[in-house]
Parts: C-alpha cells; sequence; structure tokens
C-alpha cells in the first residue's frame, strides 16, 4: 500500500468514525430519495414538502440527501413539523449544496459512506420522481433487500405515471427472463400516488 492509499484509507476512517459519532443516537428512520431539480413550485416539491411533516408528526426521523430540490422539501416539511430531519450531504461540482432545514447534516466526501448511512439510519426507503442518482439509491436498497444484507423493509415508490413503466418493465422483461422473481416485486416494493397510502404502509409494517 503506497502513502496515498494511506492517506485515502484514513480519509475513510475519519468520514466513517464522524458519521457514527453525529448520528447513530438516532432511532431508524425512513429516508426519502428524489430529484436535486425539483423546483419549489412543482407537484413534486410540495408532495415532498407534506410527506416530510406528515412523517415528522408522527415521530419519524426524516432524512433525506440534503440537497435542494425533493431533498430540501421533504427536510423543510420535517423541520417546520418541529421533528427530526437529517440530511447526508455529498461534495459534488455542481448542483448539490447542504438545504437549511436540517437539524442534524454532514456533507461526505465518498459517496458509498453517504449511502451506507442513508441505509443504516432508515428502516423504510421512499423513492419520489428522480434522474439518475435517485435511481442508484433505489437500485441499491432494492439489491440489499433482494440479497438479505439489510432487513426487509417497504420500498415505496410515489407516482404512478412515472414509474409505471419501469414497474411493467420488471413484470414483462426481468420476471419473463429470470433475472427477478416475483417476490423481488411483489414482497416488498410498491407503487403509490398519495401520501396517504405512504402512511397506510408504514402502519401496516410496524
Amino acid at each position: 500500500m503506497n502513502k496515498s492509499d494511506r492517506e485515502k484509507l484514513k480519509r475513510i476512517r475519519r468520514e466513517f468514525t464522524k458519521a457514527f459519532k453525529l448520528f447513530t443516537r438516532y432511532d431508524k428512520g425512513i429516508v426519502v430519495f428524489g430529484s436535486a431539480r425539483s423546483l419549489s413550485e412543482s407537484k413534486h416539491y410540495k408532495q415532498a414538502y407534506d410527506l416530510g411533516f406528515s412523517l415528522a408528526k408522527l415521530g419519524y426521523v426524516v432524512l433525506s440527501g440534503g440537497g435542494l430540490g425533493t431533498m430540501q422539501a421533504v427536510n423543510k416539511g420535517a423541520y417546520d413539523a418541529k421533528g427530526k430531519s437529517i440530511g447526508l450531504n455529498i461534495k459534488l461540482p455542481r448542483e448539490q449544496c447542504t438545504n437549511n432545514y436540517t437539524t442534524k447534516s454532514m456533507t461526505f466526501k465518498y459517496f458509498f459512506i453517504r449511502k451506507f448511512f442513508l441505509t443504516y439510519l432508515s428502516k423504510t426507503t421512499i423513492v419520489l420522481p428522480g434522474g439518475w442518482g435517485t435511481m442508484d439509491e433505489a437500485y441499491e436498497h432494492l439489491t440489499l433487500v433482494q440479497t438479505n444484507k439489510i432487513r426487509l423493509r417497504p420500498i415505496i415508490f410515489v407516482n404512478s405515471e412515472y414509474y409505471k413503466d419501469m414497474f411493467s418493465w420488471w413484470k414483462n422483461i426481468l420476471i419473463k427472463n429470470k433475472t427477478i422473481v416475483n417476490n423481488d416485486i411483489n414482497k416488498y416494493t410498491y407503487l403509490v400516488n398519495t401520501n396517504k397510502e405512504i402512511i397506510k404502509i408504514l402502519e401496516g409494517s410496524r
């Protein structure tokens, strides 16, 4: 191992240690993924705000990627409800910056450490409309549940118009080609439209 590798390993250890110290005092929460590009006047932003508010009022710890758009909306909702609103941000060359509506936050250098804590601190995954980053996070959780690396949890996709073709692709292509099985969809994934549907699933999974 050369000097550069040793320095990188030290940085990784420091980041893990800092995050454990900051966050492991919290009860398991609910992570909400979604686009950083959602504008405040959009329906996705409003739904995320209302969702964060409702979750906090029900006593859930609300987690997001800590940035703008949907992440800001869900944190703001939880913050305005006087709940626990956690943001796990990431250093990027553009687009990502920390929103002002968290009660506890941290900015990570490494994606894999940030994703570890978004998973470790959550017991439910909610996926609002988003792009590559949202899909990356959602599919990681799908894979971790499928392979029993994390406990069975609801993974809830929100907005059937946005995600219905993806669910159809799973059923008509992946299952047909036996790359996944029916249980990979039916046992823990949900496709809903309203926050009331989300809350109903959460209450049923307690």
